[in-house]
């Protein structure tokens, strides 16, 4: 993970605790400034995209998940890597095109670019207000 994809705001974990937390700017010092830093993204999983709030709709077998945002709505379908057989999501685009999104760095990134919002959990909110 180098610190040109990440953002402030953004979740990683620590690679020794495996404690997640947000990107401050002294953590992207960190990450820019040191190559074999301690910190590390964070696998994309069910359990963070209800943490966004995306609501579970299982289509044909395999799930898809929802966001809506006043007037945006963000689509993600569940899919399988031929490779690492490990989970991941495509943000599904209406021409066809899909994004591989394995991270949860890359879906805020994703999400605040379509949006121009913080992709936040209900914690994150509450610390906001």
């Amino acid at each position: 993970m180098k610190a040109t994809e990440l953002r402030i705001g953004n979740w990683v974990q620590d690679r020794h605790s495996e404690e997640c937390g947000m990107i401050d700017i002294v953590v992207l010092g960190i990450i820019d400034a040191m190559e074999n830093h301690s910190y590390e993204p964070i696998p994309l999983t069910e359990e963070w995209l209800v943490k966004f709030g995306f609501k579970n709709k299982s289509n044909s077998g395999s799930a898809y998940y929802l966001l809506f945002s006043g007037d945006y709505g963000l689509g993600l379908q569940e899919g399988l890597t031929q490779e690492t057989r490990g989970m991941y999501y495509y943000f599904m685009t209406n021409s066809d095109r899909s994004i591989k999104i394995e991270y949860v760095h890359q879906l805020q990134n994703l999400y605040f670019a379509l949006t121009g919002q913080e992709l936040q959990t209900d914690e994150t909110k509450k610390k906001v207000k």
